[in-house]
């Protein structure tokens, strides 16, 4: 079974979403409580905007395996895109607790504090996010807004010609000089 979810999570993370599906659904029927299985439908779910089915399928993963720190990171996005902070939030905090070093949290913290409109909170989890991981080009971009917008000039500016890698507008970065 583990060469079936390998292959599932192969399919859906180059795109081939159905064919994951299938995969995931067909180990659910020869095992029903395959945690990790529930876990990956969820993640699909997420990145089809099913947000809901993707909040109820990771949540169900959390119940049959309390203790992975991947599954709450994992649940945050949905609820975020619902505008259901607090619980984000605390699915974030959650997966800290398990994994206090987890590659990503903070930086999904950070986001979820900035839409909830609160950038002071959210500085302080990109920083940590970059205090581990200071290659995390995004977590810098986004500390950068949220510096602007509380009007700490010298602390956004610093992080503002990340813009260029960081962000869409890396892809129309402008060449100056001769063409050759």
């Amino acid at each position: 079974m583990a060469d079936a979810l390998q292959e599932g999570i192969r399919l859906q993370q180059t795109g081939h979403l159905k064919e994951a599906e299938g995969i995931y659904k067909k180990i659910l029927k020869d095992n029903p409580k395959d945690f990790d299985a529930i876990h990956l439908l969820g993640t699909l779910a997420y990145q089809v905007g099913k947000y809901e089915l993707a909040i109820n399928l990771i949540k169900q993963a959390i119940h049959l395996n309390p203790h992975n720190a991947n599954f709450y990171n994992n649940c945050g996005p949905s609820l975020r895109c619902q505008g259901r902070y607090t619980e984000a939030i605390a699915c974030y905090k959650k997966t800290l607790e398990l994994s206090p070093k987890h590659p990503e949290a903070y930086y999904n913290l950070g986001k979820t504090y900035a839409e909830a409109g609160e950038p002071e909170k959210a500085i302080e989890a990109y920083d940590r996010q970059l205090g581990m991981y200071p290659e995390h080009l995004s977590a810098r971009w986004n500390r950068c807004l949220a510096n602007l917008l509380l009007g700490n000039f010298v602390e956004g500016w610093r992080d503002y010609e990340i813009r260029w890698e960081a962000t869409p507008a890396s892809l129309s970065k402008r060449k100056i000089g001769n063409k050759s």
